[in-house]
């Protein structure tokens, strides 16, 4: 089923920090047509893709099982210590492909919590795409508010993640300038819990150094 892809342009925030860039966080853009097709459209300057583990269905809260695609991402902090797995290995479009390009299945998987929740992301440049995905896989009642945001959130989210493009997949992706953290807080409106699937980086060749693109996860620290 073709689907499409619908644009926006909306400034959240911007200060300027000491002794550096201005720091900006931008909505961009909604995606329903690449589902979990990730590959070569994100992640090309790292991610994570958030799982339980190689158990289907079982629930590993504070487990370092998550999936990280190397780039710039060099910290995250968790907006919920639970992870769940509904399919671990599926052909299903919906699910997120692994970050190794070896295995051909998907993984229908997702971080979640009840009420709300703030990610954080600590990225190595100082201009980047960031790009999260959501999908509602094992129902069509989940609805949320999502905000990016630099320091303080927005009073009005950046975008309401509904069905049925949410039980289908749907990417939000947000321009970042400033070395402060992305936060990414998402608020549960509808459903059972609150869920996001991965986060992808994308850094511009025109404000990346080549050489930030070769960083390795050795450097990694999630807390």
């Amino acid at each position: 089923m073709t689907r499409s892809m619908r644009w926006f342009s909306l400034t959240i925030a911007a200060v300027v920090l000491a002794g550096g860039a201005a720091a900006d966080v931008e909505y961009m853009h909604e995606d329903l047509d690449t589902q979990g097709s990730w590959r070569g459209v994100y992640g090309t300057s790292g991610g994570v893709i958030f799982e339980a583990g190689g158990i289907n269905g079982q629930n590993v809260p504070g487990q370092d099982n998550d999936q990280l695609v190397d780039g710039l991402l060099t910290e995250y902090v968790d907006g919920s210590p639970s992870r769940w797995n509904w399919a671990s290995a599926v052909p299903d479009e919906r699910g997120l492909e692994f970050a190794d390009e070896a295995i051909k299945d998907r993984v229908g998987a997702c971080q979640f919590g009840n009420g709300a929740g703030t990610l954080e992301f600590t990225v190595d440049a100082d201009a980047y795409q960031i790009a999260a995905y959501f999908v509602d896989w094992d129902s069509s009642a989940r609805l949320m508010d999502v905000y990016g945001h630099q320091g303080d959130q927005g009073a009005d989210p950046d975008a309401i993640v509904e069905n049925p493009d949410f039980h289908e997949g749907v990417w939000h992706v947000w321009s970042v300038t400033g070395d402060d953290p992305f936060q990414l807080s998402i608020a549960q409106n509808g459903g059972a819990n609150w869920v996001i699937s991965g986060v992808f980086i994308d850094a511009p060749e025109a404000v990346a150094p080549a050489g930030k693109l070769s960083t390795t996860w050795a450097a990694m620290k999630r807390r």
